[in-house]
């Protein structure tokens, strides 16, 4: 079994986060805990339980998040007046004796006190999780704003689903006016009880007689939450049993969190999770359940994966010190590695700049990235400058445009859209709400619109392969849209009437109106500026042929990544292969059911991994593409199954389960477009030149010299059944 699907069963166990990693995590779980048992020699394990959990604490700026903290984890708390907000972000830790508790052990809450900044906004999104239970603080001298509110209940129930919230009025020994939030409760159910009015003003003259009763309730109110009973409201994964070696390793780590070690080797964690009978491939597994649940920081990327990050405090002053100095904010966001070397001086950052810039530029943050021609200088698109750039737009004669209109729109998604897509930037033209890309003779430019109650991203493209370059923007803002669980958005098309499709403000078609025509068997679609009929099917093919398959598919590239180093490159197309392909396939098996809708889809697939080839390779790729489907030679299409086996073969050690599912779908395909269009760039991003392809003599000599540099015995050596296919 490659493939299960748990993602609405009511199943607790094992953990969600190790049914995301999939099969192989799931039978490593269960494996886990059969082992315990049998060294038990008992009918059924023992359970063994984490008990611990995040509590965040967001709000607005100077509303006493850090004060609330302080009170919550030091007994010997005194209040201060005047104290310096929280830059970024600062972790604490609260012990919950079991008899507050109500478990059967003590428990431990991760308090984060998140900075109330506007700039810090965009990148706090990255640390909120499921499994929190959330403190939406305000400073009671203050009404309750709505656009706080609302924006980051928003961001809770986007990112965390059903996450508890407490909803917490600070500061009420000065004097304040009592709301409601009996409203806030009709919009937003996850949240918890009534308004929290309390003060951490020990020093007052009521804090015997009242105020202390106040936090006591409130603190009353967040064990409440861990001792819930109905099912529906209990904080997710404080029931997951897990194997005992699970328990021990992350209380080895907390040890190491304890000395204020801010990191560890991937090898020193091997050697921990060894002490505990659990190989390399678990290890790996637990480590990604770890980061998934805010244990650590683990990334998968060559760059950061031989690290393991324990310190958040530490990784989160690294990066707000970018942000908050002074230099950087006056240069729009743009830094030099002599920036960072000035900013991370101290000793805590010296030996670690490389990781730290890594871990910005790491594609699951997207903070900053690299200049293509400028080595070792940065951008990062939170702090670009306001003011937008003048673009001479050739024409809008038959323009292609399309927007996303939100219901609410996290912050910095262009931003994240800015550096997966840097690499199409046409010099340097972009601004904090704006960006100009190039593709193949092919230009865009995507803006971003939070004025006068719109929340949107707009994308007009002109040139030659106007449907590519929307397809690879498109892409990836629904690869940035993911992790928004709830996030509620309509795609809309620009009308292609005579009158709109030349107008730079044509009619918007909205993708629920279309999907609507269908469904009613309709031909054609009023435009309301023109009132003009508007073929459905011509609107669809001239913008996204494939709009069933393409944005339905999940089709997921780095397109960022410009190198031609296999193990990146197969990074890169993991997830591509694996679903983009296999939809394609399964397709194709239901007797060529939507044949036009399987081509489109396949030029669009053939476009992503184009994008991943440098410039230079494009053409050739392209120009060898057309002359095998214009031949049809039946001997061509052999000899590409022959390069592909080949390719995989000497690179079998960096083959992700990806790959080996998309080639599995692939050789199920007996149709040659589909080989040769999806071939091709795949042969490249092997880093083989495809002229040398073409004599497939050469080719297998300079794959033997490659398998030998690789430390291989030879290729029919390591002959594997499942390629079918033998050197010799």
């Amino acid at each position: 079994m490659t493939e299960l699907s748990l993602s609405k069963n009511p199943i607790e166990n094992p953990p969600s986060e190790i049914i995301k990693q999939g099969p192989e995590a799931i039978r490593n779980y269960f494996k886990q805990l059969d082992k315990e048992k049998e060294a038990a020699k008992a009918a059924e394990p023992k359970k063994h339980y984490l008990y611990e959990a995040k509590l965040l604490l967001v709000g607005e700026e100077r509303a006493g998040k850090s004060t609330i903290a302080e009170m919550l984890t030091d007994p010997d708390y005194t209040f201060e007046l005047g104290k310096k907000s929280t830059e970024g972000i600062k972790v604490h830790k609260w012990h919950l004796p079991k008899k507050e508790s109500g478990f059967t052990a003590d428990f431990c809450f991760n308090i984060w006190d998140f900075g109330g900044q506007e700039i810090y906004h965009a990148t706090h999104q990255f640390f909120l999780t499921k499994r929190s239970v959330y403190l939406f603080i305000t400073e009671a001298r203050k009404d309750l704003r709505f656009d706080d509110f609302y924006y980051w209940l928003n961001i809770i129930q986007n990112l965390t689903g059903d996450s508890p919230v407490i909803m917490v009025q600070n500061k009420v020994d000065q004097e304040y006016e009592k709301n409601s939030i009996t409203e806030y409760k009709k919009i937003f159910p996850q949240i918890r009880g009534g308004l929290q009015e309390i003060t951490c003003n020990n020093q007052h003259d009521k804090w015997k007689e009242e105020y202390s009763n106040n936090l006591e309730g409130f603190k009353k109110s967040i064990c409440d939450i861990l001792n819930e009973t109905e099912k529906d409201k209990k904080l997710k994964g404080l029931g997951d049993a897990l194997p005992l070696a699970w328990i021990n390793i992350r209380k080895e780590i907390g040890e190491l969190q304890n000395q204020n070690i801010r990191y560890i080797s991937i090898l020193k964690y091997y050697k921990i999770c060894e002490k505990y009978d659990i190989d390399r491939k678990g290890a790996d597994h637990l480590s990604d359940y770890f980061h998934d649940l805010g244990v650590f920081l683990h990334f998968n990327d060559i760059a950061l994966n031989n690290t393991i990050f324990l310190d958040f405090n530490w990784i989160t002053k690294a990066i707000y010190k970018v942000f908050d100095t002074e230099k950087i904010k006056k240069q729009y966001g743009q830094f030099s590695d002599d920036d960072l070397k000035s900013i991370w001086h101290e000793p805590d950052f010296v030996d670690m700049w490389d990781k730290l810039i890594n871990l910005m530029k790491n594609s699951e943050f997207k903070i900053c990235y690299e200049h293509e021609q400028k080595k070792g200088h940065y951008f990062a698109p939170q702090l670009f400058n306001a003011e937008p750039k003048t673009i001479d737009w050739r024409s809008y004669e038959n323009n292609l445009a399309m927007q996303y209109n939100y219901v609410f729109m996290p912050k910095g998604i262009l931003s994240q859209l800015i550096v997966v897509l840097h690499n199409l930037i046409v010099e340097d033209t972009f601004w904090k709400h704006g960006v100009l890309l190039k593709y193949d003779e092919t230009k865009a430019i995507v803006t971003e619109n939070r004025f006068k109650n719109e929340n949107r991203i707009s994308i007009r493209v002109e040139g030659k392969h106007k449907r590519d370059l929307l397809a690879i923007i498109g892409s990836q803002l629904d690869k940035i849209n993911e992790p928004f669980n709830n996030l509620k958005l309509d795609k809309a098309f620009g009308c292609i009437c005579d009158e709109c499709k030349n107008s730079p403000n044509p009619y918007f078609v909205e993708s629920e109106t279309i999907d609507r025509a269908r469904n009613k068997r309709k031909k054609t679609i009023e435009c309301k500026k023109s009132f003009d009929d508007v073929d459905l099917e011509l609107l669809l093919q001239n913008y996204i042929p494939s709009y069933d398959e393409i944005y339905k598919t999940k089709v997921i590239v780095d397109i960022a990544s410009q190198t031609t180093d296999v193990r990146v490159s197969l990074n890169n197309i993991n997830e591509l292969l694996k679903f983009g392909f296999a939809e394609v396939i399964k397709r194709q098996e239901l007797n060529g059911e939507n044949i036009l809708g399987i081509r489109h889809s396949l030029d669009k697939i053939q476009v992503y991994l184009l994008t991943n080839l440098p410039e230079k390779m494009r053409k050739s790729v392209k120009a060898e593409t057309e002359i095998l489907l214009k031949n049809q030679s039946e001997e061509q299409l052999d000899k590409i199954t022959e390069w592909l086996t080949l390719a995989f073969e000497v690179n079998r050690e960096v083959v992700t389960e990806g790959v080996v599912e998309g080639m599995k779908a692939l050789k199920k395909s007996k149709l040659f477009e589909t080989k040769v269009k999806l071939a091709v760039p795949l042969v490249s991003l092997f880093g083989l030149k495809i002229e040398t392809a073409f004599n497939l003599r050469k080719f297998m000599e300079m794959l033997a010299s490659r398998t030998s540099a690789n430390g291989g015995t030879g290729t029919s050596a390591n002959f594997d059944p499942f390629w079918g296919f033998r050197f010799g």
